[in-house]
């Protein structure tokens, strides 16, 4: 199979961002799989046409891809999630009765991808016993054959790597674990390569390193409706000082005009404006997570909000993909 002819899918691809970058780096999107329900039909049809859109993990047995892209809920990998209780849960064959991660895993296995790049937040590593340096991260080559995973990948050569997507032109600070397997060679990944490739060649998506530059020139552009507060809220909103909150917690949190966001997550957790006494809107989100402004959103407030802040930055799959493509020449299936 020659380079040019690459394909991508996305098993917990979420709003597509992943499938995204991949696009940008020359693989053509041919599938998601996605059963969390913030992810509609309308946000995957509109912005990626013609792709198999389904919310069956079983339907894995029925795609094939050369790039597998996915990130299941971060939550369940959080500290209290790698208590030895969580480690211990029994293991079945059957995906849907695992978490999401054994379920990617899983699926990985069944459509055999040539690569895949996995994400999700760096305490994964404890998880599953994969080591990493802090900031950059290095190489490790696995045969990934873990009973915590309930599940063999033979014969992949895997390289875990922690990014923060502040170092590729997004006005976010966004650490997160990249697992990045290869069955054709062995992922040998520069960061600072990869980031000067997004550097050099996405303007489409810079919109500057702070949040202040990010909210430039959003007049006219979708997804960008004004949220709605209550007179109490707009008055607590307007007398706070950056990095305050209206809460005392991470929600509501005032951003600061001159420096990277802190890390988006969903619509459960927004940010206050650093200048007006408000929210966010959904296309100012995007922007702090480097969504092109042409990538629309649909559904509810919520549902945008949560496929905006519940994905890869597109970026950094952008940067991986683009090694991967440019390395390989041909793939004998």
């Amino acid at each position: 199979m020659k380079k040019n002819e690459l394909t991508v899918g996305g098993v917990f691809g979420a709003a597509g961002a992943a499938l995204l970058g991949a696009k940008l780096a020359g693989f053509q999107p041919v599938f998601n799989i996605e059963p969390r329900p913030f992810v509609t039909k309308g946000v995957m049809t509109v912005n990626f046409p013609g792709i198999a859109f389904t919310r069956d993990i079983n339907e894995a047995k029925n795609l094939k891809a050369d790039l597998v892209v996915g990130s299941p809920d971060c939550k369940i990998f959080s500290n209290l999630s790698t208590k030895t209780r969580e480690k211990n849960r029994k293991i079945t064959s059957d995906p849907t009765n695992n978490d999401l991660f054994r379920a990617i895993m899983w699926t990985a296995n069944v459509i055999k991808p040539y690569f895949f790049i996995f994400e999700n937040l760096p305490t994964l590593s404890n998880f599953l016993g994969f080591e990493y340096k802090k900031e950059w991260g290095e190489s490790r080559i696995y045969d990934v054959n873990n009973p915590l995973i309930g599940t063999r990948l033979p014969g992949l050569a895997i390289q875990t790597i922690v990014l923060n997507s502040k170092d590729f032109g997004v006005a976010q600070s966004r650490k997160r674990l990249f697992i990045i397997g290869s069955s054709v060679e062995l992922p040998k990944f520069d960061p600072q390569e990869l980031s000067n490739e997004v550097l050099t060649s996405l303007e489409i998506m810079r919109y500057g390193e702070t949040v202040g530059e990010a909210f430039q020139d959003l007049n006219h552009k979708p997804n960008n409706e004004l949220p709605k507060h209550s007179l109490k809220r707009t008055k607590g909103f307007r007398g706070l000082k950056p990095g305050e909150s209206y809460y005392g917690t991470q929600n509501n949190r005032r951003l600061h005009y001159d420096k990277p966001a802190w890390t988006v997550a969903s619509s459960c957790s927004r940010f206050v404006h650093p200048t007006e006494p408000r929210t966010l809107t959904v296309r100012e989100t995007a922007r702090l997570m480097g969504w092109p402004d042409g990538f629309s959103f649909h559904g509810t407030t919520g549902q945008q909000l949560d496929q905006v802040g519940k994905s890869m930055v597109p970026q950094i799959p952008y940067a991986i993909a683009k090694y991967l493509k440019r390395n390989v020449e041909f793939i004998n299936p």
